[in-house]
């Protein structure tokens, strides 16, 4: 995982700023937003390492925007770029589940180091929960075989739907507890699924 690119989703109404954001975020995968509707649509599609917003958007503010990343994305951290100085608009924002705030304007720097910072801290959180994560499929796995009867349980491997979507609810649901975040989740899936599948072979016989 610490050797795949990348990506911040920045989200901000000012082209320049977007335009600014992709020189300076030149070691990561940049994508771009403009509005609070088009910022959602594109994070429930697609995780990210890492969302820069700004305050004031089109269509709404950061920190609604920010509130509602948090109803389906818990841990990827959020870190706001915005002209908006007053202490409370950034207690605010933290509050709403944003991990950092900047102002601007902000130098190039200050601006990576912060950025490459909440990434790298993700994912120490993300390869600490994903001891959680196996953990928590093989007990799912122990769970799913033991309600099942021998006939049932040799129809049911993890090369079927619906049994790998049951492994998947599980190991998900432990790993964003324990701290991780979905893009890395997404990354570690298909070595987690392949590391369990023994089990669930010895579990059947």
């Amino acid at each position: 995982m610490e050797n795949e690119r990348k990506r911040i989703l920045c989200v901000d109404d000012d082209t320049d700023t977007l335009g600014l954001y992709a020189v300076m975020f030149y070691d990561y995968e940049v994508l771009s937003s403009s509005s609070v509707a088009e910022t959602l649509l594109r994070a429930r599609k697609s995780p990210v390492d890492l969302y820069v917003l700004d305050a004031w958007l089109p269509d709404g503010t950061g920190v609604k925007l920010c509130r509602e990343i948090r109803k389906f994305d818990p841990n990827t951290p959020i870190l706001f770029v915005s002209g908006a100085v007053e202490q409370g608009d950034q207690d605010e924002a933290i509050r709403a589940g944003a991990q950092a705030y900047l102002i601007k304007p902000v130098g190039m720097f200050d601006l990576q180091a912060a950025a490459d910072a909440l990434i790298r801290q993700a994912i120490c959180r993300s390869l600490e929960a994903r001891s959680i994560e196996l953990n928590a499929i093989r007990e799912a796995i122990a769970e799913h075989m033991a309600s099942l009867d021998q006939r049932m349980a040799l129809l049911n491997t993890p090369t079927d739907d619906a049994a790998q979507q049951m492994l998947r609810s599980a190991g998900y649901s432990a790993f964003t507890r324990a701290g991780g975040s979905r893009v890395a989740f997404e990354r570690f899936w298909p070595a987690a699924l392949e590391e369990v599948t023994p089990l669930w072979a010895t579990e059947e016989q």
